[in-house]
């Protein structure tokens, strides 16, 4: 599987974050049984508790996980979260959502690819900058 890694680092403080988007090894796209064998428990228990119920609804359930980066639109700061979608399919049956840690304002994704710069998260000024780490396999 496929992924970009990046790199944020605060000009003020030094502070550093990375930040992962795309597929890995264990966060993809699999259907249902699949979860069930693999008895990894890489989600917040809310979404497991959601795709155990859809699972028994929906034989077909498909699970489509990989890694995001959201922003939070209040305090400008950024999230790596694993944004998991489910569907029989054919249609959207559920898709999570998060709130800001910080405001608990709820968080919008973010093209990361083309945002250069953030609130750090440590000093609190727009001094977070992106430095870009490359693919990852």
């Amino acid at each position: 599987m496929v992924g970009n890694a990046y790199s944020y680092k605060c000009g003020n403080c030094a502070c550093e974050v990375y930040f992962n988007q795309g597929h890995g090894y264990l966060v993809k796209p699999q259907t249902y049984s699949e979860y069930l064998t693999s008895n990894h428990k890489l989600f917040h228990y809310e979404i497991r508790n959601k795709i155990a119920s859809l699972g028994e609804i929906h034989l077909g359930l498909v699970i489509d996980a990989i890694f995001q980066v959201y922003k939070c639109p209040k305090c400008n700061l950024l999230h790596n979260k694993v944004q998991v979608t489910l569907s029989d399919g054919e249609r959207l049956l559920h898709t999570n959502r998060f709130k800001c840690s910080r405001c608990r304002s709820l968080l919008k994704l973010t093209n990361i690819h083309r945002l250069k710069r953030a609130t750090c998260p440590a000093c609190g000024k727009a001094t977070f900058r992106r430095q870009k780490l490359g693919s990852l396999l």
